[in-house]
């Protein structure tokens, strides 16, 4: 019987993903189909939000997958670009994120003037031979710098809405802004240890933060469009 090749480098894939990956990070990419779908259930009743929302989580699996695949087949330094362009397209997301959830003016000013300055940012980091430090190391300075000040904002956006709701548990913004705060908090302490010997050995709690954060997605679409309910005396 003949058996078509083309099949080859897809068993191949399909074998180094679940032989070479360990279960946390098995579980840290498949994760994100659950705030993925719920997102995409309210497609219609969250309206611009939503759709934003789904398109940068649909962009996060995708570029998860590549990663895999990348992983996989081992063509030299190709996930790269994949890497770079994420990591702009994610800053762009969480500032625009922290604006959207934000009520207070000077902290939606605060976050358009990051949204605007994050390609400039990005372009000059990406082309400034000074950070041209080799590999994956070259963008760091710009995560951990968007990491920080989104950071700031989100926590900053927590201290407002805990002023102004009465029960924050029961608000779909507070596990929104939760989520981005506890994600770029966690991981920018997992990036500064990047080109470090230190780093491998963290970079598995950077899946755990990857989990911790669609929960903490999923918590908020599953509080989104409900009414406000007051705890039991």
């Amino acid at each position: 019987m003949v058996q078509c090749s083309a099949l080859g480098p897809l068993h191949q894939l399909i074998d180094d993903f679940f032989l070479d990956a360990s279960l946390l990070k098995i579980v840290s990419t498949l994760s994100i189909i659950f705030p993925l779908g719920w997102s995409g259930a309210r497609l219609k009743s969250s309206g611009y939000f939503g759709k934003v929302f789904f398109c940068f989580l649909l962009l996060g699996l995708v570029a998860d997958v590549l990663g895999w695949c990348v992983n996989a087949l081992r063509p030299a330094n190709e996930f790269i670009h994949v890497f770079n362009s994420y990591a702009l397209a994610e800053a762009l997301f969480f500032f625009w994120l922290v604006r959207s959830l934000s009520t207070a003016s000077a902290l939606r000013r605060l976050s358009f003037f990051f949204l605007v300055c994050a390609p400039v940012s990005w372009l000059v980091v990406l082309a400034w031979p000074v950070f041209k430090t080799g590999k994956l190391g070259q963008i760091m300075p710009f995560i951990v710098a968007y990491e920080v000040i989104i950071s700031f904002l989100a926590g900053f956006g927590l201290l407002e809405l805990a002023e102004k709701e009465t029960h924050l548990l029961y608000s779909w913004r507070f596990w929104f802004l939760m989520g981005v705060f506890f994600y770029c908090f966690c991981t920018f302490f997992v990036m500064a240890f990047l080109g470090k010997e230190l780093l491998f050995s963290l970079w598995p709690i950077n899946n755990m933060i990857n989990i911790l954060t669609y929960l903490f997605y999923c918590l908020g679409w599953w509080r989104y469009g409900q009414p406000r309910q007051q705890p039991m005396a």
